[in-house]
């Protein structure tokens, strides 16, 4: 009976690990890892990665405002201005004077970034 118990717990514990894990990456981990898949053009994996990281409930505004920014980038390089152009409108609907923080980003990023900050939304 006590080698029963110690097998279940054990089972617990190992089908839980994931998710303490998961749990406990930083902001900053998380979006390193997200911005990574970008530079390696793994554009989908990165978009659904920075979906779920826009989705958590611990990020403070600045994380966030990254996360708004990395999302844009992602959708400028698959070509999907609208999309790109609502979360520039997002993002500096936030934070108005918001700086692109790769001064070495592409040519199309740069413009979009320009044009979004050079006319930004009401601001939230």
């Amino acid at each position: 009976m006590r080698a029963l118990s110690i097998a279940v717990v054990g089972v617990l514990w190992v089908s839980t690990f994931p998710v303490v894990a998961a749990a406990q990456e930083s902001p900053e981990a998380a979006l390193a890892q997200i911005r990574e898949q970008a530079l390696h053009a793994n554009y989908r994996e990165a978009l659904t990665s920075v979906r779920a990281y826009l989705a958590r409930d611990d990020l403070d505004a600045s994380e966030r405002n990254a996360g708004l920014e990395t999302l844009a980038t992602i959708h400028i390089a698959l070509r999907q201005e609208g999309e790109a152009r609502e979360v520039l409108a997002q993002l500096y609907g936030r934070d108005p004077g918001h700086v692109l923080s790769d001064p070495d980003a592409s040519p199309p990023v740069l413009s979009a970034f320009g044009r979004a900050r050079g006319n930004p939304p009401d601001p939230v």
